[in-house]
């Protein structure tokens, strides 16, 4: 009966060798893959940051720093400040027919931060 039972066990082993060197030959084609979600949490993760840096960087006051750096060369001006620039350059020109109050008009119909600043400055004066 002990010789059944090691006849039995080198059948065994000799299967186990078999697969064993079956898997390492199969090994050199697997390739790792990343599963889609894994891929997506990365990319999230990434705008995240990036937006967080933007976050902590306007709100520290680079940001601001950076925005008149870019309105000095020129870039980005907002509309509204064209238009109130252009407005107080016709009124000091004394070629153009625009007065002072006609560009203050303007700038009043145009930001309504100047407006709300200028009754509040009308209401403190009295």
């Amino acid at each position: 009966e002990a010789a059944d039972r090691a006849n039995t066990i080198a059948g065994h082993q000799e299967a186990i060798i078999d697969t064993a060197s079956g898997i390492r030959s199969e090994l050199h084609g697997v390739e790792d893959k990343t599963p889609w979600w894994a891929r997506m949490l990365s990319q999230l993760a990434i705008a995240g940051a990036i937006i967080g840096i933007v976050i902590l960087l306007w709100q520290t006051g680079i940001g601001s720093l950076i925005k008149r750096i870019v309105w000095a060369l020129g870039w980005f001006i907002p509309a509204r400040a064209m238009r109130s620039a252009e407005m107080d350059m016709k009124s000091i020109n004394k070629d153009t027919e625009m007065s002072y109050r006609e560009a203050v008009a303007v700038r009043r119909s145009s930001d309504p931060a100047y407006e709300a600043a200028r009754k509040k400055l009308k209401r403190r004066t009295g």
